[in-house]
C-alpha cells in the first residue's frame, strides 16, 4: 500500500504568488501526493477560475472564513487529511516554491516509519532564517530560549539532526499534527508554541535533513503587509500573555 501525502497549503492575500507556487507543486507532483489548499482570502472570479482549472483528482480546495488565521487553516487541513485517510502531511504555504520532485519525500516516509515516535522531519528552506534548533523555556525570565542543535544520527546514508523546532516546511505523520494542533487563538505567532507543546505534551520527536529543499519567496503587497505586521503588535503580545511569558525569544550561549 502506497502511503499518501497531503500537501497542506495555506494562502492569504497573495494571489499572484499563490498561482506561481501552486504551479511549482503541480510541476513536481508524484502519484502519492495530493494538494490541499486552504484559502482564507477573498473570493474572486479570477481565483475561482484558477481553482477550477486544477486537476480535480489531485487537488482539494476550500475557502475558509476571511482572516481566520494560520492556526485554524492548518488545523482544518490536518483534520481533512486525517478524515481522508492520509498518513502523512507536507506542511507548506503560498510563499514556498517547490523545486524538487515530491517523489523524493518517499525516502522520508521510510525514515518516519522506522520508529513509532518519529513525528516530523524538517527540510531546508533557502532564503529563510534557519530554524532547526533546540527549544527550552527559561523559567527565571519567562521566555523561550533557542540553541543550535548538534545531535545527529545516520539513516540510509543520510544525516538527520535531532532538534525541537524546524521551519514551517516539513513532512509529518498526520497523527502527530492531529494530536498537537496549532493554537486557534493565534492567527500569527503560532510557531514556537506549536513546537513547545509538541515537545512537552507529546512523545513525538523532531528531526531536520537538508537533502530536500525549497525556495522561500518574501514578497509583501500592501494589504498582506498590513495584516502581517499584526504579528508584533497583536499576536506576539497575545501569545506572551496567554503562555505567561515576559519576553518572546532569547538565544542560549
Amino acid at each position: 500500500m502506497i502511503n499518501k501525502i497531503a500537501i497542506l497549503y495555506t494562502t492569504f492575500l497573495r494571489d499572484d504568488l499563490m498561482y506561481k507556487t501552486v504551479k511549482s507543486i503541480l510541476d513536481n507532483l508524484s502519484d502519492n501526493c495530493f494538494l490541499f489548499i486552504a484559502d482564507q482570502g477573498l473570493k474572486t472570479e479570477e481565483k475561482n477560475l484558477f481553482y477550477k482549472s486544477l486537476p480535480a483528482d489531485k487537488v482539494f480546495q476550500w475557502y475558509l472564513d476571511y482572516d481566520c488565521g494560520l492556526s485554524i487553516a492548518r488545523n482544518f487541513l490536518v483534520k481533512e487529511a486525517k478524515s481522508k485517510g492520509f498518513a502523512f502531511c507536507l506542511l507548506t504555504a503560498d510563499s514556498i516554491m517547490v523545486t524538487q520532485p515530491l517523489e523524493n519525500l518517499n525516502f522520508y516516509i521510510d525514515f518516519l516509519e522506522s520508529h513509532e515516535d518519529y513525528g516530523i522531519v524538517g527540510f531546508k528552506l533557502n532564503n529563510r532564517v534557519s530554524w532547526e534548533k533546540l527549544l527550552r523555556k527559561n523559567w527565571l525570565n519567562d521566555k523561550f530560549m533557542i540553541k543550535n542543535a548538534s545531535e545527529r544520527q545516520i539513516s540510509n546514508n543520510q544525516s538527520f539532526l535531532r532538534c525541537d523546532i524546524v521551519s514551517n516546511f516539513f513532512l509529518a505523520k498526520t497523527e502527530c499534527l492531529f494530536q498537537t494542533r496549532w493554537d486557534n487563538d493565534l492567527k500569527l505567532g503560532e510557531h514556537e508554541i506549536f513546537f513547545w507543546n509538541l515537545k512537552t505534551q507529546t512523545y513525538w520527536k523532531v528531526f531536520y535533513n537538508d537533502f530536500y529543499e525549497a525556495q522561500y519567496i518574501k514578497t509583501y503587497n500592501e494589504d498582506y503587509k498590513k495584516m502581517r505586521m499584526r504579528l508584533y503588535k497583536q499576536f506576539v503580545p497575545l501569545m506572551m500573555k496567554k503562555y505567561h511569558l515576559n519576553m518572546w525569544l532569547g538565544e542560549d550561549k
